[in-house]
């Protein structure tokens, strides 16, 4: 049994795919690196297969001729113990890896039950890298549940970069990703959260990224139907209030707060009327349907910066932004 799947999607990317995959080399018994090809128009694929030839026990490489979803492609194939996922333009750090596969074996060793590994995570483009960390949130080296877990702060998110999740998780999860891939690795850090009993922090810096997370929000080509059928399917994923952890229950209403604020911005940046429109739907479909969860998300910060009747000031707009890139650690 392999200990943990890391899933590599690519799309023309046969200029910096190399350093994705081969950061995957170390520990090849213990890994399974699967390679979605998302219909390439340059030798992306051909290149993939040369690392499944040389490494057939590791690597495989998938062709996703029928635009299927590439995480639920991914799991189908999965045979790990536990799942993460690694765009193509970015790259695993080797030494942390190491670090990971080793605490995957002692939770094996012992028979502990583990739902998620979290690890820091570092920028390397720009002038210097940039490390995110959570040290002052997280304890260290054990196994922990929500309940020893410090205060958020304000900008503060488990991000998908972070997260190692075991794959049983991602089995309860995988019929949510059917939605458009700019919001993937915000789901995948939301969508598990009613599942996690038991964390592991580990403080070295595992994911490397390459190119700007965050430039998708800046960039954004999503139709005012289309975040707004975003919105809901965050409003409706799941019961909050049934859980019984309160520090769970306020965390995933912070995180709703902040996904709500990036689909307000987007929707302003647009500034038509049909984008003011959804807007004003989105706000209404939550008040309508769960007025619990409207009235705590208007006490949050980010939900008083989309709480706002007509188009959003310019400040208002910057201020979002600021406050959504230091989510991403920028």
């Amino acid at each position: 049994m392999k200990l943990l799947t890391i899933c590599i999607p690519c799309y023309n990317a046969i200029n910096y795919m190399h350093k994705a995959l081969g950061s995957c080399l170390l520990l090849k018994d213990e890994l399974e690196v699967i390679v979605i090809d998302k219909n390439s128009t340059d030798d992306t694929y051909l290149a993939a297969l040369e690392y499944q030839r040389d490494y057939p026990d590791t690597f495989k490489v998938i062709k996703n001729t029928n635009n299927e979803d590439d995480i639920k492609l991914a799991y189908q194939h999965a045979t790990g113990l536990y799942f993460k996922l690694l765009n193509s333009y970015d790259w695993l750090d080797r030494a942390s890896l190491v670090r990971v596969i080793e605490t995957i074996n002692d939770v094996i060793r012992v028979q502990a039950n583990l739902d998620v590994i979290v690890t820091d995570y570092c920028y390397h483009y720009g002038k210097k890298p940039q490390k995110v960390n959570y040290h002052k949130l997280l304890p260290t080296d054990k196994i922990f549940g929500w309940h020893e877990i410090k205060r958020f702060k304000k900008n503060q998110y488990l991000l998908s970069p972070a997260l190692i999740l075991k794959t049983q998780i991602v089995k309860n999860i995988i019929d949510h990703f059917s939605m458009d891939t700019s919001f993937h690795m915000e789901m995948l850090a939301y969508a598990p959260l009613p599942y996690i009993r038991s964390f592991c922090y580990i403080d070295m810096p595992l994911y490397c990224f390459g190119r700007d997370p965050f430039r998708w929000v800046k960039n954004n080509s999503l139709k005012s139907d289309e975040l707004l059928k975003v919105a809901r399917l965050y409003y409706d994923y799941f019961d909050i209030y049934s859980l019984r952890s309160r520090k769970q229950r306020n965390y995933m209403i912070k995180y709703l707060a902040m996904v709500s604020l990036v689909v307000s911005i987007l929707l302003c940046k647009e500034n038509s009327e049909e984008s003011m429109q959804a807007r004003e739907d989105m706000w209404n479909y939550l008040k309508y349907t769960n007025a619990r969860l409207y009235n705590d998300l208007k006490g949050t910060l980010y939900g008083k910066l989309s709480i706002v009747d007509g188009q959003l000031p310019n400040k208002v707009i910057s201020k979002g932004y600021e406050l959504i890139a230091k989510v991403y650690g920028r």
